[in-house]
């Protein structure tokens, strides 16, 4: 699935952006959330950890979360907040979905 916020993450909306991601991923077809991140300019610590925290949720539901496009601040506030458990960030939308196919197709071969 691939889904894009128009705006800022922050604390006033990061509590509906995490819920609106946990409704739309909890599809039993959807492997994986990208969030295209074209247009989060800004990001603050809240929301960070809003996603920090969503993509270890739904890595216990066996899904991923990934984000596209995602340049400057947002870049750097994630890496001086994620820890152990990465957000991986991939230069396109395409790129991100190309890598899960692969994963994806890799581990049915296994």
């Amino acid at each position: 699935m691939i889904l894009r916020v128009e705006s800022g993450l922050f604390f006033a909306n990061a509590e509906a952006v995490r819920q609106s991601i946990r409704a739309k991923a909890a599809d039993p077809k959807v492997r994986a959330v990208v969030l295209d991140a074209e247009t989060i300019t800004t990001i603050d610590v809240t929301a960070s950890h809003m996603l920090i925290e969503l993509s270890r949720d739904l890595q216990r539901q066996g899904k991923r979360l990934v984000l596209a496009r995602q340049i400057g601040q947002v870049r750097e506030v994630l890496a001086t907040q994620q820890g152990p458990t990465a957000i991986e960030i991939y230069p396109s939308v395409q790129a991100a979905v190309d890598a899960l196919r692969a994963e994806s197709q890799a581990e049915r071969e296994r």
